[in-house]
Protein backbone atom coordinates (compact mmCIF):
# COMPACT_ATOMS: atom_id res chain seq x y z
CA UNK A 1 0.00 0.00 0.00
CA UNK A 2 1.40 3.52 -1.00
CA UNK A 3 0.90 6.29 1.78
CA UNK A 4 1.52 9.34 0.79
CA UNK A 5 2.35 12.77 2.90
CA UNK A 6 1.41 16.24 2.71
CA UNK A 7 2.18 19.49 4.19
CA UNK A 8 -0.17 21.84 4.80
CA UNK A 9 0.47 25.56 3.98
CA UNK A 10 -1.82 28.29 5.78
CA UNK A 11 -2.44 31.13 4.00
CA UNK A 12 -1.36 34.13 5.69
CA UNK A 13 -4.11 36.09 4.05
CA UNK A 14 -6.84 34.15 5.82
CA UNK A 15 -5.49 34.67 9.29
CA UNK A 16 -5.11 38.80 8.53
CA UNK A 17 -8.60 38.71 7.45
CA UNK A 18 -9.76 37.08 10.99
CA UNK A 19 -7.64 39.37 12.53
CA UNK A 20 -9.36 42.23 10.40
CA UNK A 21 -12.65 40.91 11.49
CA UNK A 22 -11.72 41.35 15.45
CA UNK A 23 -10.37 37.72 16.18
CA UNK A 24 -7.08 36.63 17.44
CA UNK A 25 -4.83 35.78 15.58
CA UNK A 26 -5.39 31.72 14.76
CA UNK A 27 -2.87 29.18 15.32
CA UNK A 28 -1.82 27.10 12.78
CA UNK A 29 -3.94 23.85 14.08
CA UNK A 30 -6.50 26.04 14.17
CA UNK A 31 -6.95 27.24 10.50
CA UNK A 32 -6.29 23.69 9.82
CA UNK A 33 -9.52 22.60 11.37
CA UNK A 34 -11.08 25.58 9.66
CA UNK A 35 -9.70 24.40 6.93
CA UNK A 36 -11.15 21.15 6.95
CA UNK A 37 -14.53 21.80 8.07
CA UNK A 38 -14.59 23.65 6.43
CA UNK A 39 -15.13 27.36 7.94
CA UNK A 40 -15.25 30.62 5.76
CA UNK A 41 -14.19 33.90 5.90
CA UNK A 42 -18.43 34.71 5.44
CA UNK A 43 -19.17 32.21 8.46
CA UNK A 44 -16.22 34.28 10.76
CA UNK A 45 -17.79 37.62 9.73
CA UNK A 46 -21.55 36.66 9.94
CA UNK A 47 -20.81 35.78 13.56
CA UNK A 48 -19.20 39.28 14.17
CA UNK A 49 -22.21 40.67 12.61
CA UNK A 50 -24.18 38.76 14.81
CA UNK A 51 -22.91 40.22 17.63
CA UNK A 52 -21.22 37.35 19.10
CA UNK A 53 -17.89 37.80 20.55
CA UNK A 54 -16.76 34.74 19.96
CA UNK A 55 -13.31 33.05 20.30
CA UNK A 56 -11.41 31.46 17.72
CA UNK A 57 -11.67 28.26 19.41
CA UNK A 58 -15.41 28.97 19.66
CA UNK A 59 -15.96 29.54 16.45
CA UNK A 60 -14.61 26.18 15.54
CA UNK A 61 -16.90 24.61 18.09
CA UNK A 62 -19.93 26.64 16.41
CA UNK A 63 -18.97 25.44 12.84
CA UNK A 64 -18.07 22.30 14.09
CA UNK A 65 -21.54 21.45 15.84
CA UNK A 66 -23.16 23.21 12.62
CA UNK A 67 -24.81 26.27 14.06
CA UNK A 68 -25.52 27.93 11.25
CA UNK A 69 -25.95 31.39 10.46
CA UNK A 70 -29.40 31.81 9.79
CA UNK A 71 -30.29 29.80 13.09
CA UNK A 72 -28.47 32.79 14.61
CA UNK A 73 -30.65 35.27 13.17
CA UNK A 74 -34.00 33.29 13.75
CA UNK A 75 -33.55 32.71 17.32
CA UNK A 76 -32.37 36.77 17.74
CA UNK A 77 -35.82 37.60 15.85
CA UNK A 78 -37.52 35.93 18.21
CA UNK A 79 -36.25 37.88 20.87
CA UNK A 80 -33.23 36.28 22.43
CA UNK A 81 -30.54 38.44 22.32
CA UNK A 82 -27.92 37.33 24.94
CA UNK A 83 -27.07 33.90 23.93
CA UNK A 84 -23.01 33.05 23.78
CA UNK A 85 -21.37 31.11 21.44
CA UNK A 86 -21.24 28.27 23.97
CA UNK A 87 -25.76 28.75 24.41
CA UNK A 88 -25.76 28.21 20.77
CA UNK A 89 -23.74 25.19 20.85
CA UNK A 90 -26.00 23.48 23.40
CA UNK A 91 -29.32 24.83 22.29
CA UNK A 92 -27.94 23.12 18.62
CA UNK A 93 -26.76 19.90 20.35
CA UNK A 94 -30.34 19.16 22.26
CA UNK A 95 -31.92 19.91 18.49
CA UNK A 96 -33.66 23.54 19.77
CA UNK A 97 -35.11 24.45 17.05
CA UNK A 98 -36.33 28.37 16.32
CA UNK A 99 -40.13 27.32 16.67
CA UNK A 100 -39.80 26.43 20.30
CA UNK A 101 -37.97 29.22 21.23
CA UNK A 102 -40.78 31.67 19.45
CA UNK A 103 -43.39 29.04 21.12
CA UNK A 104 -42.09 30.30 24.89
CA UNK A 105 -41.56 33.79 23.75
CA UNK A 106 -45.37 33.79 22.76
CA UNK A 107 -45.85 32.03 25.60
CA UNK A 108 -44.11 34.79 28.04
CA UNK A 109 -41.73 33.06 28.97
CA UNK A 110 -37.90 34.70 29.02
CA UNK A 111 -35.27 31.36 29.59
CA UNK A 112 -31.88 31.60 29.41
CA UNK A 113 -29.89 28.41 27.57
CA UNK A 114 -29.93 26.46 30.47
CA UNK A 115 -33.31 26.67 31.32
CA UNK A 116 -34.40 25.55 27.49
CA UNK A 117 -32.06 22.95 27.10
CA UNK A 118 -33.32 21.85 30.52
CA UNK A 119 -37.16 21.64 29.52
CA UNK A 120 -35.94 19.64 25.57
CA UNK A 121 -34.49 17.14 27.74
CA UNK A 122 -37.82 16.25 29.20
CA UNK A 123 -39.12 16.13 26.20
CA UNK A 124 -41.17 19.34 26.07
CA UNK A 125 -42.64 20.62 22.84
CA UNK A 126 -43.75 23.12 21.40
CA UNK A 127 -47.17 21.92 21.04
CA UNK A 128 -46.76 21.27 24.93
CA UNK A 129 -46.45 25.10 25.72
CA UNK A 130 -48.97 26.28 22.70
CA UNK A 131 -51.35 23.65 24.72
CA UNK A 132 -50.47 25.07 28.15
CA UNK A 133 -50.96 28.52 26.63
CA UNK A 134 -54.63 27.95 25.58
CA UNK A 135 -55.75 27.55 28.77
CA UNK A 136 -54.08 30.30 29.85
CA UNK A 137 -51.54 28.57 32.36
CA UNK A 138 -47.83 29.76 32.44
CA UNK A 139 -45.91 27.16 34.88
CA UNK A 140 -42.61 28.02 36.39
CA UNK A 141 -39.88 26.05 34.26
CA UNK A 142 -39.31 23.27 37.25
CA UNK A 143 -43.30 22.97 36.69
CA UNK A 144 -43.26 22.20 33.37
CA UNK A 145 -40.81 19.75 33.95
CA UNK A 146 -42.73 17.84 36.79
CA UNK A 147 -46.26 18.12 34.54
CA UNK A 148 -44.50 16.09 31.22
CA UNK A 149 -42.70 14.16 34.25
CA UNK A 150 -46.50 12.96 35.41
CA UNK A 151 -47.65 12.66 32.26
CA UNK A 152 -50.27 15.93 32.54
CA UNK A 153 -51.32 17.02 29.23
CA UNK A 154 -54.29 18.93 27.53
CA UNK A 155 -56.85 16.04 28.13
CA UNK A 156 -56.75 16.26 31.86
CA UNK A 157 -56.77 20.13 31.71
CA UNK A 158 -59.43 20.22 29.58
CA UNK A 159 -61.58 17.84 31.15
CA UNK A 160 -61.11 19.55 34.71
CA UNK A 161 -62.01 22.50 32.84
CA UNK A 162 -65.02 20.84 31.34
CA UNK A 163 -65.70 20.09 34.69
CA UNK A 164 -65.38 23.17 36.26
CA UNK A 165 -62.24 23.43 37.68
CA UNK A 166 -59.40 25.96 36.81
CA UNK A 167 -56.64 24.39 38.96
CA UNK A 168 -52.94 26.05 38.66
CA UNK A 169 -50.00 24.35 37.27
CA UNK A 170 -48.95 22.87 40.73
CA UNK A 171 -52.03 21.98 41.64
CA UNK A 172 -52.91 20.02 38.81
CA UNK A 173 -49.04 18.31 39.86
CA UNK A 174 -50.35 17.55 43.15
CA UNK A 175 -53.24 16.28 42.40
CA UNK A 176 -51.48 13.84 39.45
CA UNK A 177 -49.46 12.75 42.18
CA UNK A 178 -52.14 11.24 45.00
CA UNK A 179 -53.69 9.43 41.63
CA UNK A 180 -56.45 11.82 41.11
CA UNK A 181 -57.46 11.20 37.43
CA UNK A 182 -60.19 12.73 35.14
CA UNK A 183 -62.37 10.01 36.16
CA UNK A 184 -62.18 10.34 40.25
CA UNK A 185 -63.09 14.32 38.67
CA UNK A 186 -66.29 13.33 37.23
CA UNK A 187 -67.36 10.90 39.94
CA UNK A 188 -67.08 13.70 42.50
CA UNK A 189 -69.35 15.99 40.27
CA UNK A 190 -71.44 13.10 39.84
CA UNK A 191 -71.87 12.03 43.61
CA UNK A 192 -72.96 16.71 43.99
CA UNK A 193 -69.60 17.11 45.85
CA UNK A 194 -69.27 20.08 43.71
CA UNK A 195 -66.85 23.56 43.90
CA UNK A 196 -64.08 21.53 45.80
CA UNK A 197 -60.58 23.21 46.21
CA UNK A 198 -57.29 21.10 44.60
CA UNK A 199 -56.47 20.56 48.36
CA UNK A 200 -59.93 19.48 49.23
CA UNK A 201 -60.05 16.80 46.45
CA UNK A 202 -56.61 15.84 47.34
CA UNK A 203 -57.23 14.84 51.01
CA UNK A 204 -60.30 12.94 49.64
CA UNK A 205 -58.09 10.89 47.76
CA UNK A 206 -55.57 10.55 50.51
CA UNK A 207 -57.82 9.39 52.77
CA UNK A 208 -59.24 6.74 50.23
CA UNK A 209 -63.34 8.53 49.57
CA UNK A 210 -63.61 6.58 46.06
Amino acid sequence: MLFRSYTFQPNPRFAAELQRLGYDAPRDDQVFAMALLPLSLDFARGIREAGLRASVDQLVELRTHGVPLPYIRETQNAGYRNFTPRDYVDLKIHGVSTDFLRALKHAGYDLASPQVVELKIHGIGTDCIRDLDIYGLKPQPADLVQLKIHGIGPDFIREARDLGYSFTARELIDLKIHGVNEGYLRNLKATGMRDLSAEQITRLKIHGVE
